[in-house]
């Protein structure tokens, strides 16, 4: 459970510096209007980074790979249910 805090934790102070910058960008606007805003660019970034990981040529994530090779290796001689 100490472990999802935390990386609750860190995931969170990474986006809240992100948002903050847009927040003072959209602040004279009414507040349905600075939440719209918050809206676009939280979908805008999402996009950008989506369009980023798909042009990526690496490997994504070894260790996970490494656990889901290990993982079907011991599974070889079982059937699925």
């Amino acid at each position: 459970m100490r472990t999802r805090l935390i990386k609750t934790s860190l995931l969170s102070r990474k986006l809240v510096p992100l948002t903050n910058s847009a927040i003072v960008e959209l602040r004279e606007h009414v507040v349905i209007s600075l939440v719209d805003g918050l809206k676009i660019y939280i979908t805008n970034r999402i996009v950008r980074l989506r369009d980023y990981i798909l042009r990526y040529n690496g490997e994504i994530c070894p260790m996970i790979i490494k656990l889901l090779d290990k993982c079907k290796k011991e599974a070889e001689g079982w059937p699925p249910n």
